[in-house]
């Protein structure tokens, strides 16, 4: 949450895109990510979602949070 630009980041790994066990329901997943994107658009923020398509890479979404940070020029 970035407070003074009134965003959310969120981090959303390939599950919430790509059936990745028999039990895992992506239908499922994203029905929360619509709540949850709902709810922070009611408490006046963006949503910003980063997709993590691949394994669970840190480097790769910090790289991809620097590129937020310089797009909206955050500090």
């Amino acid at each position: 949450i970035i407070p003074s630009e009134k965003i959310a980041v969120l981090w959303n790994g390939i599950w919430h895109y790509k059936k990745i066990t028999k039990q895992h329901s992506v239908e499922q997943v994203q029905n929360r990510d619509k709540i949850k994107i709902n709810e922070i658009k009611k408490l006046g923020y963006e949503a910003y979602v980063i997709k993590d398509l691949g394994k669970h890479d840190v480097e790769f979404v910090n790289k991809q949070f620097n590129i937020f940070m310089k797009k909206f020029n955050i500090t």
